[in-house]
């Protein structure tokens, strides 16, 4: 015998029975089926969030570009060594810049551009040095391997990057600021390229046009979603292109597994709610200046598996009770990723999150 429910049990209920109903007469565990109906290539939408491969998907940098040609243009001219900075939170679009630049440089001057990420780097490293020590590049070395090249790209930046030709060099903002503060004495590094958040328009303006560039038929639609939808994403996104992506994909895999019609702007809520994006938001309008000092020192010393509390209370001054007390907020809301080395755990902010983190420290100074 089945007890009557109470009043306000009642709406909870007739919502399940509507729900457990669809999944018994639908088949929601075929992705690709139903990510076609919308018209959408389902091989193409795995790259949705990480592809930097198609210059026609880059837009609303043209001063950046301008800026960078006529560096390029001065330095050929002038045949001597240069560099110019991309400096830009995590997420930003330094890498999609370095892919145009790359591309437009190519075609005027072929085979004289190379593109070389950080990692690279660290295959040139001191082959005496500890397991626990970060790599020392030898720039001499990949300098004599690409002398025929005029333009060399080197992205994500963590140390200095120095040479005889010329570069455009991308940082994070911390790195960079590092950089300057070592290296002020010796090069004018006041001027750089910031690279800015999208405003909402132009966030809703990159997700629409990586849409129709997934699309099957190459109809102009915003399928699955809906423009109430893009206008949120462009609005919780906070104008880094990287996030706005990954939060859309996110949505859609979500409305596949409720086998929804569109993707609403509940699921676009449900998606920012469960990824831990609105805890870490709700912690970021409440740092005071230590849990500041303590993210930039996790920001910045925690190559390559993290750093320890020994390392952040040495760095910020403050004793380890204190810094365990900020961490263990931190671990709260899922904010840190943690690595454990005999009887020393380390810390790393998650990869997720690191763009909020940076362009929250920047614009408030912290770093």
């Amino acid at each position: 015998m089945i007890s009557t429910l109470p009043m306000k049990m009642e709406k909870p209920l007739s919502i399940f029975k509507k729900a457990y109903e669809e999944g018994l007469q639908k088949d929601t565990s075929n992705f690709e089926s139903w990510i076609n109906k919308f018209g959408l290539n389902s091989i193409l939408l795995d790259k949705f969030v990480n592809s930097v491969e198609d210059i026609e998907l880059f837009f609303n940098r043209n001063q950046e570009i301008e800026r960078i040609a006529q560096f390029t243009g001065v330095q050929e001219r002038q045949k001597k060594f240069g560099y110019v900075n991309l400096v830009g939170a995590k997420g930003i679009g330094k890498t999609s810049l370095l892919n145009v630049i790359f591309k437009l440089y190519n075609q005027i001057n072929p085979n004289s551009v190379v593109s070389i990420s950080s990692e690279k780097f660290a295959e040139y490293s001191s082959d005496n040095s500890g397991e626990d020590e970060e790599p020392i590049f030898y720039f001499e070395v990949f300098l004599e391997e690409l002398k025929d090249k005029k333009l060399i790209l080197i992205d994500e930046c963590e140390k200095d990057s120095l040479g005889d030709k010329f570069f455009i060099l991308s940082w994070r903002p911390i790195h960079f600021n590092k950089f300057k503060i070592e290296y002020q004495d010796k090069l004018n590094l006041e001027e750089c390229i910031l690279l800015k958040p999208f405003d909402k328009s132009e966030i809703s303006e990159l997700l629409k046009t990586r849409l129709k560039k997934l699309k099957i038929d190459n109809k102009e639609s915003i399928s699955p979603f809906n423009e109430e939808s893009l206008s949120l994403i462009s609005e919780l996104s906070q104008g880094i292109p990287k996030l706005a992506l990954s939060l859309s994909y996110k949505a859609i895999k979500k409305s596949f597994h409720l086998n929804n019609e569109v993707v609403s702007r509940r699921e676009v809520l449900n998606v920012y709610k469960e990824e831990g994006f609105e805890e870490v938001q709700e912690f970021i309008e409440k740092c005071t200046p230590i849990t500041r000092k303590i993210l930039k020192t996790v920001l910045l010393d925690s190559y390559p598996k993290g750093v320890s509390i020994d390392k952040i209370a040495e760095e910020v001054d403050l004793d380890r009770t204190t810094v365990f007390y900020h961490l263990q907020k931190m671990r709260n809301i899922s904010l840190l990723n943690e690595n454990y080395s005999k009887k020393t755990v380390y810390f790393l902010i998650k990869e997720d999150f690191l763009p909020l983190i940076e362009k929250y420290l920047w614009e408030s100074r912290g770093i």
